[in-house]
């Protein structure tokens, strides 16, 4: 991973936790995200950048790139449409599976909610389409990270059962044996 120099903040949620409720309010429907779907995908981020001054702006093509998998890296991603304005984009969500096969690591890459929808429980039900993937896929847990900053974020990934990883052991003193004073 590159270092940006941005403190970060990794959670991981295992993928039995009871599930997530969410898709009650604006959301009408979550699809997968298809070819067509590169304007509403657009459209998406350039409400998100709009409303995140100050912070580095998304841009159209680098969420509609976030969506595409590469070689080792498999991506899913979903878009939940508004309830009322079918053809109108207010989430996505994206999961990235990739590592060794047999052992692949599940870790929701974007979440990203259109300002007007937030606090309605579409970023929730978006992240239940993506746990709920990685446990079809054979996962048990899946990952997620933000920055250090983002409070608000952090809050959010909490309140949907999401821990930070346990502390390494420590390095234990040697009390006995060859070589102990």
């Amino acid at each position: 991973m590159k270092d940006t120099g941005i403190p970060i903040v990794h959670l991981s949620r295992s993928v039995n936790l009871p599930g997530i409720s969410g898709l009650e309010g604006l959301c009408g429907r979550v699809t997968p995200v298809a070819a067509g779907d590169a304007d509403a995908i657009h459209e998406l981020a350039a409400a998100c950048a709009a409303d995140a001054p100050g912070r580095r702006a998304m841009t159209g093509r680098g969420l509609a790139d976030a969506v595409v998998s590469r070689p080792g890296r498999t991506v899913a991603a979903w878009l939940a449409w508004d309830a009322t304005y079918s053809s109108r984009a207010i989430g996505l969500v994206t999961l990235v599976t990739a590592g060794p096969p047999g052992k692949p690591r599940h870790s929701i890459g974007w979440l990203v909610v259109a300002p007007s929808a937030r606090r309605s429980g579409v970023g929730t039900a978006l992240v239940q389409v993506a746990v709920d993937e990685a446990r079809r896929l054979g996962g048990t847990e899946v990952w997620v990270e933000t920055h250090t900053a983002w409070s608000d974020a952090i809050a959010f990934w909490r309140h949907l059962g999401f821990t930070p990883p346990p502390a390494p052991p420590s390095v234990a003193t040697r009390s006995s044996g060859p070589g102990a004073s």
